[in-house]
């Protein structure tokens, strides 16, 4: 019985490459089994509760659709959204992670995970879905971002916010209007303003 559930784990794990547990046993596996490969180094814990193939390389697709399986509800956000976007050279050791206020908060979200909390209006504005490895990974726009990023300087940078401003303008990712109309409504545009302006 061992063996059937630890090749069910093994063949569910090949089918979805990155895997939670609670969707391993929805499909039939179980979170003894993928406890069991990754004990005997067939595959690693990516966070917790969420596995992947032992020796699979870490891109930052895999980092993000970890996060994503930790904190279902979140999206990406701040410097990996930048990341993401092609909008800094940063390499952030942690994924960045926007949740809804009231939503539940992970009690051990993982190492390499920053959680940042967000009202339900904002959290709601300028997202965007990619499919990665089968997983539906919700970010900011790069919009969004570039307006986070000044919103949340003090945690993330104001030279990671600023890079990110040149590679919205400069890469046109998207219209000055919204990104002003934006950076209006969330009070930082009096600080964005001055840097905007030398840019265009």
């Amino acid at each position: 019985m061992e063996h059937g559930s630890s090749a069910r784990a093994a063949q569910l794990l090949a089918e979805h490459g990155i895997l939670k547990a609670g969707q391993a046993e929805a499909l039939g596996g179980s979170r003894r089994a993928l406890h069991r490969l990754a004990h005997r180094g067939e595959a690693e814990v990516l966070r917790r509760g969420v596995y992947g193939w032992a020796g699979a390389p870490i891109t930052e697709q895999r980092s993000l659709v970890g996060a994503v399986l930790a904190v279902p509800h979140g999206a990406i956000c701040l410097t990996s959204a930048l990341v993401y976007w092609g909008m800094t050279l940063e390499v952030p050791l942690e994924v960045w992670v926007s949740y809804k206020r009231g939503s539940a908060r992970p009690r051990n979200p993982g190492v390499g995970l920053r959680l940042v909390c967000c009202s339900a209006q904002v959290f709601e504005f300028g997202l965007e879905q990619r499919e990665h490895e089968g997983v539906r990974v919700v970010l900011t726009n790069p919009t969004r971002t570039v307006v986070d990023c000044f919103k949340w300087r003090r945690l993330v940078g104001s030279d990671v916010a600023l890079e990110g401003l040149k590679a919205f303008v400069h890469q046109r990712l998207g219209t000055t209007s919204e990104l002003t109309e934006l950076a209006q409504r969330q009070r930082v545009y009096n600080l964005m303003r001055p840097y905007l302006e030398a840019l265009l």
